[in-house]
This record gives C-alpha cells, sequence and structure tokens, in this order.
C-alpha cells in the first residue's frame, strides 16, 4: 500500500523527488488483502487507545503480525489486551493456532505468556487426547494440519493423554508424513522425537519398531542412543543409568519424565450389520460349513493398526453328518513389523439387548503381525437357511435396534 501527502520534517533529503515532480510517499509491503488492516495499523498509531473491538480473531491476527512486523507496540498492545479477555470457548481454532505459531518477538515475551497459555488450553480441549484424535478422522485432520510450534506444546504438555507412549510415536510420525520436509526441518521433527517419554514403551518396541522399523528414528537417535533408551523401560536398569549419571539422561530429559494421564476412550466399537452377517452365513452354508469371516474397519490403537474379526464356522455333532453353526470373534494387530510381537491385554464383548448377558472373553495373548485371538461366542444350532440364523440372533437378544450386532474390545493393553 501507499501512504499519500506525507508531511516531511525540515531537513529531509526531498530535492530529487521535488525535481521529479513527484509526491513523496511511504510504502509499506502487506500480505494480499490485508490492506483494510494495514490502513487500522497507521491509524493506531495516532490514536491515543486504538480502538480495535469491532475486528474479528482473524482479523485481530493479520493486525498482531503486522504490528509485530512495522514494530507498533501500542497497537500490539492493544491487540493482546482484546485477546486476554476472550474464554477458551470463545477462542476460534484456527486463532487458537495463529497465537500458537506466533513469531518469537511475541512468543517469548512474558506479557504475552497469558495469551500463549490460553491457546494451549484450546489446543488440549480439542486434541489432549491422542487416543481420541486417532478414532476421529475430523480431528486426525486438525491434528495433521498444525505447525510444529503447536503440536510441539501438544506433546510436551503434562495434561496430554495416551494409553501408550507408542501413539505419542505415532503421532509424530503421521504429522512428519504430511510435511514438506527439507532437510533444514529436521530439527523439528528431532524435537518432537526427544518430547517421547522412552521410559514408559516396552523394551521389544524400542529394539524392534523404533530402532528397525521406524522411518523417523534414524534422523533422530543412534543405535547407541536407543540401545540406552530401551534399558529405560525397566526400573532397575533405569536406576542403574541413573546413579552412572549417563549423559542421554540428561541431553534427553523426557525419556524419564513422569507417565501421561490414561485417554478417556474406553473401547474400539464395530457395528456389524445383519444383513452383512446374513450373507457369510449363506456363503457358509453353500460351500459345507466352510469358515467365512467377516472384517471391522481399521482402528488406531496406541499407534497400531488392529480390527476386529468374526467367523462363522461349523461345530460337527457327534455321529452325523450335520454341524451346528457359531459365531467366533477374534482382535488383530496389523501393522507389526516383520518378526516383530506384541502383548495384546483385552476383553472382547458381544452386547446383548438388555434382557441376556453379555458375551464376554478376556484375552493375554501374545501375537504376530495379522495373528488374531479370541474364540467361540454364540452357538446358532443346526441351520437350514440364512433366516435362522436372524431367528437364533434375535432370540438370544444380540440383535441391537438399529438392526446390527454391537462388537467391542475393551480394556486394551499393547505391549
Amino acid at each position: 500500500m501507499q501512504l499519500e501527502n506525507w508531511t516531511w520534517e525540515d531537513g529531509d533529503d526531498t530535492a530529487a523527488l521535488q525535481d521529479a515532480k513527484k509526491q513523496p510517499t511511504v510504502q509499506l509491503q502487506v500480505p494480499p488483502g490485508q490492506t483494510d488492516m494495514a490502513v487500522r495499523l497507521i491509524s493506531g498509531m495516532y490514536q491515543k487507545a486504538p480502538q480495535l473491538s469491532d475486528l474479528s480473531q482473524q482479523q485481530l491476527i493479520e493486525l498482531l503480525l503486522l504490528a509485530d512486523r512495522f514494530g507498533v507496540p501500542k497497537v500490539l498492545t492493544a491487540v493482546l489486551e482484546l485477546f486476554k479477555a476472550v474464554a477458551v470457548n470463545e477462542l476460534q481454532w484456527d486463532t487458537a493456532v495463529a497465537l500458537l505459531d506466533l513469531p518469537d518477538s511475541c512468543a517469548l515475551q512474558e506479557e504475552w505468556k497469558p495469551v500463549c497459555d490460553l491457546a494451549v488450553s484450546k489446543l488440549l480441549q480439542q486434541l489432549g487426547d491422542l487416543e481420541q484424535v486417532w478414532s476421529d478422522k475430523q480431528l486426525q485432520e486438525m491434528l495433521l494440519a498444525l505447525p510444529h510450534a503447536a503440536l510441539l506444546q501438544l506433546l510436551q504438555h503434562n495434561s496430554t493423554k495416551v494409553d501408550s507412549e507408542a501413539t505419542v510415536v505415532y503421532t509424530i510420525e503421521k504429522w512428519w508424513s504430511k510435511q514438506q520436509r527439507p532437510s533444514h526441518k529436521v530439527n523439528q521433527l528431532q524435537q518432537l522425537m526427544q518430547r517421547v517419554r522412552m521410559q514408559h514403551l516396552s523394551r521389544m518396541y524400542i529394539l524392534t519398531t523404533l530402532m528397525k522399523n521406524s522411518m523417523v528414528t534414524p534422523q533422530c537417535f543412534s543405535a547407541a542412543e536407543l540401545g540406552i533408551a530401551s534399558l529405560c523401560t525397566t526400573a532397575d536398569s533405569l536406576q542403574a543409568l541413573q546413579a552412572a549419571d549417563v549423559e542421554e539422561l540428561s541431553k534427553y530429559p523426557a525419556w524419564t519424565a513422569t507417565k501421561r494421564p490414561a485417554s478417556g476412550r474406553q473401547a474400539i466399537e464395530w457395528k456389524l450389520p445383519l444383513a452383512d452377517l446374513k450373507y457369510a452365513v449363506k456363503q457358509h452354508l453353500a460351500n459345507g460349513g466352510a469358515t467365512q469371516t467377516v472384517y471391522s474397519q481399521h482402528h488406531t490403537v496406541q499407534g497400531h493398526k488392529a480390527r476386529l474379526q468374526l467367523d462363522v464356522t461349523k461345530s460337527a455333532l457327534a455321529r452325523s453328518d450335520a454341524y451346528r453353526t457359531r459365531l467366533g470373534l477374534y482382535m488383530g494387530i496389523t501393522d507389526l513389523p516383520a518378526g516383530g510381537i506384541c502383548l495384546m491385554t483385552t476383553r472382547l464383548l458381544l452386547k446383548s439387548t438388555g434382557e441376556h448377558a453379555a458375551s464376554v472373553r478376556s484375552l493375554v495373548n501374545t501375537v504376530c503381525n495379522g495373528g488374531y485371538w479370541g474364540g467361540c461366542f454364540v452357538n446358532l444350532g443346526c441351520l437350514d437357511c440364512p433366516a435362522d440364523a436372524e431367528v437364533a440372533l434375535r432370540q438370544q437378544g444380540w440383535v441391537q435396534g438399529d438392526g446390527c450386532l454391537h462388537i467391542a474390545a475393551e480394556g486394551i493393553q499393547l505391549q
């Protein structure tokens, strides 16, 4: 923009302009579409108290950045006071993200701390439960769009919730895969990975997933450092490292930070349409009782891809060619590295309509990639057609009002 009719003080060198018969101007380079905010910036310079209460939060952010760029403290202070008066629930998401990515000239100033804390509170309100984030597509998109500074705030905050520290690693890997990654930004990745609390990972996870199969770990830690990290996972080894004053523990203080609070996510759920199950029963009967399998969609659980599986199988009758049909329910992890294993603890449930008790099976199993564990849940008896399966399921109280079987895995722990 150009400021016309600028008045020059005596002594200013304007001879060249006068000779050229040009009107003196001062030019300010502002981002496209922000000319109006530049005008408000100039107006604020000459107001005793800049009047900005009519501006939207987005406009205040634009004005803040202009005032910081051109060094107008009066306007910066006015914007600061307006943001101090905003409640967390009134702070818009895009505004919070912008406040978390302010230039250091603002972010590192003590007077801006209340506003930065407000933005962090909004961040935690929306994305503070990482297990919940990875079960909700909209929340995932919000997280993956965060600037580095905002994600760093999220991962280093003691209120961020997870059920496994592996979820933090998974979050970093997914965010990094979405970024434009010139080499000079590797330091951003390193800053994020240094917030992983290694003490609360399993030794197996560090030695297999992080050391051998992670795309980001080699850019952040040496093999020797990961070896030290794996020793942090047991109390005796960690105590020995601390007694020896091992350099890595002071270099990466987050490795031994306290455990994060648990997620509020209680279970992964699968609503299996009765029509899908009847089709599997039809194929089962048409093929002489051959097992038919139905899968849920994938769920992200504690940094791993997991899904539920329902099998339609047969149970032979003694001294007869006939057989009973039964349903088996299983859970598996599908993204373990080659040769990797995982200790899985969970409770599988087939929920009833309320008139019957839920069918529950507790599992503690070591699984490999693609391995599923579970067992028989429902006996349907001898069936002649798929309709018989529906009758049996309804009589036993397994079909919910929405025409689906409600299946869940609760209390999941992966190590």
